[in-house]
């Protein structure tokens, strides 16, 4: 597809996932630094019941209809629009002539039924390029068993797991905390929901009296929980886009955890404070290295498309890397993580954006890599972003 004009882009975002607020806050940020000179956007909004919201003053309908309390704290108590933009409401999903007018879909929805290929699959039902992961990716990614197994397949280590179902622990919780302690031979653990993300739902364990809590708390938000071994670890983060072998990929940055080894979401999002990210990392350079290959590893094995962001654990002691998991819909606020390790990279937020569109409209272009940052050596930047 060959565009001489300013490319019509449909920006979707809120769902019905807790990460909804999310969504609206990476939404507002894209839509402020587009260039409208080579993007226009039609906006439709997802509510938490399902409806959607097509229009101008989707976004700030929804936003109107959120509890300020769950909205992060960049976005909380905003001043609404002096006059009222339109907006048509739909319950349940828009018919294709809804779409007709843009040339790709751009969703920026995060968490279940937005970032695990549900949507997707609903968006290539529209016959217009959605920008990012397709379906297969972004089912796969969601699902972080699913992404262990396919990333052990391209020699990429991951830290020891077991999946627990819900109806495994409700036949007996006990037996099933019985049985974790013996396979890791400790409570020295951490569990999460085998899908979601944000840290909703996650738990650290130190003992054989937390671990029931937490996969009653990880089974909340999905039907299994992935028990992990935990490791003394920093974790690092790398942005990656392009399609196929045409992939830019950016240096690391290293997360610097607030408090018990991991970030809640309220940590992330809600708490004014939020954790510091030191961008790029403050790694040995052969470690730097070797993080980049595995994040490109990682990225082709899956298929993802467009963009995503990896994240890995580097263990303290051993030095060893392991995925932790991958975000095919990352935080996209300016200040979010993957905006600043693209920029490392050499594309900034407003480029990163016309790029990652780009992909999606003529998927056969091929990106010039920008040249590669000076050798981790010299200063470091230690800069509070946010964690999405």
């Amino acid at each position: 597809m060959s565009i001489d004009r300013p490319i019509r882009v449909g920006f979707i975002f809120g769902g019905t996932s807790a990460e909804h607020e999310v969504s609206l806050a990476s939404t507002k940020s894209i839509l402020e630094n587009i260039d409208p000179s080579r993007i226009q956007g039609t906006l439709f909004g997802i509510s938490k019941d399902g409806n959607w919201l097509i229009g101008p003053g989707a976004w700030w309908q929804l936003y109107m209809q959120t509890d300020s309390a769950m909205l992060p704290f960049k976005i909380r108590n905003l001043p609404p629009p002096s006059v009222a933009s339109p907006v048509e409401t739909f319950s349940g999903f828009p018919s294709a002539e809804h779409f007709a007018g843009v040339d790709c879909l751009f969703p920026i929805t995060h968490g279940s039924h937005g970032e695990d290929g549900i949507l997707q699959g609903f968006l290539s039902m529209t016959h217009k390029p959605v920008v990012g992961c397709g379906v297969l990716p972004s089912a796969i990614a969601y699902d972080k068993a699913a992404t262990k197994r396919i990333v052990r397949s391209a020699d990429v280590p991951v830290v020891k797991d077991l999946i627990v179902s819900a109806q495994e622990a409700k036949e007996s919780l006990v037996e099933v905390c019985n049985h974790i302690t013996s396979s890791f031979g400790h409570n020295n653990l951490f569990v999460k929901p085998v899908c979601g993300g944000s840290s909703i739902g996650a738990s650290r364990v130190k003992t054989f009296d937390e671990l029931g809590d937490a996969l009653q708390l990880a089974f909340k938000h999905d039907g299994s929980a992935l028990v992990e071994q935990y490791i003394d670890q920093i974790e690092l983060m790398v942005g990656v886009v392009g399609n196929g072998k045409n992939l830019i990929v950016s240096p690391s940055a290293m997360s610097q955890p607030r408090s018990d080894s991991f970030d809640s979401y309220d940590d992330k999002y809600i708490l004014e404070t939020v954790p510091p990210i030191i961008c790029p990392s403050a790694i040995p350079r052969d470690i730097e290295l070797q993080v980049q290959d595995m994040a490109k590893k990682v990225y082709q094995a899956i298929e993802c498309r467009g963009f995503a962001r990896i994240d890995f654990f580097l263990d303290r002691g051993t030095s060893q890397l392991y995925l932790n998991e991958v975000n095919t819909i990352p935080g996209f606020t300016a200040s979010s993580v993957f905006p600043m390790l693209m920029k490392e990279a050499g594309l900034e937020y407003t480029e990163l954006l016309n790029h990652i569109i780009n992909l999606a409209v003529t998927p056969e272009s091929a990106f010039a890599m920008p040249a590669r940052p000076s050798e981790q050596g010299g200063k470091i930047s230690l800069v509070k972003k946010d964690m999405t």
